[in-house]
């Protein structure tokens, strides 16, 4: 999957941004969540925060054998003025530019409305 490098972009799931395999691209990302709307489930097309850029599709059993998923993943281009553009993430903080490899056991943060 490749991407422009010159614009801001939101990583997640494949099941939250694309819908599990779904979503067409270029659809709307709304923030708050369709589950944390009011009402429930009401899609406020004022919400939308990126659209849709793509998805490694999600593979399900088939004929008894299960396919494996290296990843469950999905990026959306943020739209201008949508997204704090600093990378602040709430009840996280400001993002740094620095990266680090990985490693087992590493400390990892997830932003959610639901810590599952």
């Amino acid at each position: 999957m490749e991407v422009a490098v010159a614009f801001q972009y939101i990583l997640s799931n494949n099941h939250v941004l694309a819908r599990t395999n779904v979503a067409k691209i270029g659809e709307d990302i709304i923030q708050p969540g369709l589950i944390d709307q009011s009402p429930t489930c009401f899609k406020d097309t004022t919400d939308s925060v990126a659209d849709l850029s793509a998805f490694i599709p999600i593979l399900f059993k088939t004929k008894g054998t299960m396919q494996p998923n290296a990843v469950d993943a999905a990026i959306a281009q943020v739209r201008v003025g949508k997204v704090d553009p600093r990378g602040f993430v709430m009840d996280i903080g400001t993002l740094s530019s620095d990266t680090m490899a990985p490693s087992l056991g590493m400390a990892v943060k997830k932003a959610a409305a639901r810590l599952e």
